[in-house]
């Protein structure tokens, strides 16, 4: 639990920092559903915040406030190496077979790891399912990318969005694509939600009163 929520408000500061890199969505029934649960309340924007912080993880490694240097998640030939990493190692042995059963033992391994960490926020929001997905349209014809493979995931029936997820991301390249534009879908989701966002900050200060009172050791 500790650690489940010492990420949520990191992920906080992180979306409360970057605003300014995310579009604002114009949709009327988000502007209603703003703060209204189970829909985009506090607890749905604290399972964005740990979306993204997770997501950012895995493509960049995790942060060292210390040295300010990122490290991988992932071990490839003794080495830790983030997803991008992974993805120009994809191509440099292209031609070497037993490497690149490894890489896919390692693909295979990030991708049920992002599907474990989504089943949260999929299951709260798989009521607005019509809805997620006309927010995603207008997050990617903003950010130009019009035709992101995250808009096949999203037109699924509900419980298939795992084997779409599978069937298009088969390269760590793919894998990149995917993950940076969800989460620049997540990052205007959040910011587009001001009601939801207020509700987040009395979690979080919630929680860190919490954190002072030593409740969370």
């Amino acid at each position: 639990m500790k650690k489940k929520i010492t990420l949520g408000l990191l992920c906080f500061v992180f979306l409360s920092n970057n605003v300014t890199m995310s579009y604002q969505l114009s949709n009327t029934l988000l502007r209603a559903l703003d703060g209204v649960p189970p829909a985009f309340d506090g607890i749905t924007l604290f399972q964005i915040g740990q979306m993204i912080e997770k997501i950012r993880s895995m493509l960049y490694g995790t942060f060292d406030p210390k040295t300010k240097t990122r490290t991988g998640l992932y071990i490839f030939h003794g080495k830790k190496h983030t997803i991008h990493e992974l993805a120009k190692l994809e191509k440099e042995f292209t031609k070497d077979t037993q490497s690149q059963r490894e890489l896919q033992t390692i693909l295979r391994e990030i991708k049920k790891e992002f599907i474990d960490s989504t089943k949260e926020f999929m299951s709260r929001v798989k009521d607005y399912k019509p809805l997620v997905l006309n927010l995603m349209q207008e997050s990617c014809k903003l950010n130009n990318i019009p035709n992101h493979p995250m808009l096949n995931w999203a037109n699924t029936q509900t419980g298939q969005e795992e084997a779409s997820f599978q069937k298009q991301v088969t390269t760590f390249s793919e894998a990149v694509f995917f993950f940076d534009g969800l989460c620049l879908f997540l990052r205007d989701l959040f910011q587009s939600t001001p009601r939801g966002q207020q509700q987040m900050r009395a979690l979080r200060a919630e929680l860190e009163a919490k954190a002072r009172g030593g409740l969370l050791h």
